[in-house]
């Protein structure tokens, strides 16, 4: 078949498109999530910072403009907080309970396992979490930027690994069948 952007059908269906397609459908699982929990709680609450960004926009030149800037980024940050941590707990969550994978991953058919023995063991939970802690606080302290190098990173090398994979030694592999006999580590 032909290229088309430069890319063919088989890298459609590698790691590189599938991975990138899982974390389009792990947003929107968590954008549901989000609605759900603010319809509940009122967390993460991304309508009042809306809110006090219109009110913060029609102080334009006032005095008050520069305390209701501060009052608008300082919830900002609450709410972005918020949000993290949600993602975090969601990430973590459905990596331990569908082992290895979020629910973007299980649709898409991979998992992430460990990076030597290519297997999802009790270690890779613990890669999980430094994976995902370490993910989130890049989000928090650099707001996204080695994020978003490292998910770009996903294109630039053959095992499709992101670079917070190489950080937590961990790599993307095929979901294969469980075994109908109970619970195995090494899959």
């Amino acid at each position: 078949m032909g290229k088309t952007f430069g890319l063919s059908l088989k890298d459609f269906k590698s790691h590189k498109i599938k991975r990138l397609l899982a974390f389009v459908i792990d947003v929107l699982v968590l954008l549901c999530v989000f609605f759900i929990l603010y319809s509940l709680t009122g967390l993460p609450d991304y309508p009042a910072v809306k809110l006090g960004m219109d009110h913060l926009n029609a102080l334009q030149g006032s005095p008050q403009a520069q305390a209701a800037a501060d009052a608008v980024f300082a919830q900002f940050n609450v709410v972005y907080m918020h949000s993290l941590i949600i993602w975090f707990v969601y990430e973590l969550a459905t990596s331990i309970i569908f082992r290895g994978s979020t629910l973007g991953k299980l649709v898409c058919g991979i998992r992430i396992v460990d990076k030597k023995s290519g297997t999802y063991s009790p270690k890779t939970i613990i890669r999980l979490a430094i994976r995902s802690l370490v993910k989130m606080l890049f989000m928090f302290f650099l707001q996204g930027l080695p994020f978003l190098i490292s998910s770009l990173s996903i294109f630039a090398n053959p095992e499709s690994r992101a670079g917070i994979d190489y950080f937590a030694g961990t790599k993307p592999a095929d979901r294969v069948p469980q075994a109908k006999s109970g619970l195995r580590w090494q899959s």
